[in-house]
């Protein structure tokens, strides 16, 4: 079955869940956990609030299997505060796919004392929960995330991480019936500008985008993102605790998959108090294009900063500068 919804607005809708028996909120507008399909155009979510102590999926949005199709949304100064949250304005949980195309998400906010992923938007293919599922595509384009953010004050006895401060991609592959299952997110005229994450706690990983792959990838293909004609400008990753082991990685984009740039992309005034003023890579990198950095900053590695493979196939990269870390390559043509 599918959901439409078209030329609607929600605005200054505040809930306040604190029910114990009940502990998780999944969507604080809409919520969709039987695989439902959504379509939205023309829509706009503004000033809306949810607060839960436990666990927050989609501040306005949440999604559980189906497909989401979104054309000309605008979400803006969602506020989330929680002691878990996946995706402050959007959450989509195991979806079969989605696109989202001439929007806008704009400060968007998550405060958290426990782990958060995506300011804006969390979107995860966890496939050794789905082996009956397929993944058709995620198409974000002509889109932008300007200003969102995560911050988590998380006890620093507790494992948990900050992800995303607007955009998290978390996945796995499976072989199914002879092929790989698996995300492969194209992001396509795209910008990220002003994002942040921060934590005092835990790490912090990609002040506007983090790609990460599942434990169960790790012997099979890992899922990529495509990112072509995409703009990173002032986004920024923060740690402002003192305990050993814990950094900031990624002012703009944290990579633990694998990571395609074509076209023209740029990296301008990104930063990271740790490692990685624009890119903390610990997945692959393939440059193709012209890909531009200039004006990043951090304490290693002001452009990129390299614990995986990174190949330059073809086309220009301007670095200003690299630091290849442990036992990391590059490779070039």
């Amino acid at each position: 079955h599918k959901v439409i919804i078209q030329n609607s607005s929600f605005s200054d809708i505040h809930t306040n869940a604190t029910n114990e028996v009940t502990p998780g909120t999944s969507g604080g507008i809409i919520g969709s956990g039987s695989g439902a399909d959504i379509e939205l155009e023309n829509v706009t979510f503004s000033g809306n609030s949810l607060d839960n102590p436990y666990q927050v999926q989609g501040g306005v949005l949440q999604m559980n299997c189906g497909h989401l199709t979104a054309d000309s949304i605008s979400v803006a100064n969602t506020q989330v505060s929680s002691g878990h949250t996946l995706g402050g304005a959007v959450c989509l949980f195991n979806t079969e796919g989605f696109t989202i195309a001439n929007s806008e998400f704009s400060g968007n906010r998550v405060d958290t004392t426990g782990s958060a992923e995506g300011g804006a938007l969390y979107a995860t293919y966890r496939s050794r929960w789905n082996y009956d599922q397929t993944f058709d595509y995620a198409v974000i384009e002509n889109t932008s995330f300007t200003d969102n953010s995560v911050a988590s004050a998380v006890v620093s006895d507790r494992d948990y991480d900050v992800v995303g401060g607007a955009v998290s991609l978390y996945s796995g592959a499976v072989q199914k019936e002879g092929s790989i299952i698996k995300m492969d997110a194209s992001l396509t005229d795209v910008s990220f500008s002003g994002n942040s994450v921060t934590a005092s706690g835990t790490n912090a990983y990609g002040g506007a985008l983090g790609m990460r792959k599942t434990l169960d990838s790790e012997s099979d293909p890992w899922p990529s993102a495509t990112l072509e004609n995409v703009t990173f400008t002032n986004n920024a990753a923060s740690y402002t605790g003192s305990e050993e082991g814990k950094s900031a990685m990624g002012g703009a984009i944290y990579n633990n998959a694998v990571l395609n740039l074509k076209g023209e992309n740029t990296f301008t005034g990104n930063s990271s108090t740790h490692t990685g003023g624009a890119i903390h890579n610990d997945g692959i990198i393939n440059f193709d294009g012209s890909n531009t950095f200039s004006g990043n900053s951090a304490r290693e590695g002001r452009d990129i900063y390299n614990t995986g493979t990174i190949n330059v196939i073809g086309g220009i990269t301007t670095l200003g500068e690299y630091d290849d870390a442990y036992a990391g390559t590059s490779s070039s043509e």
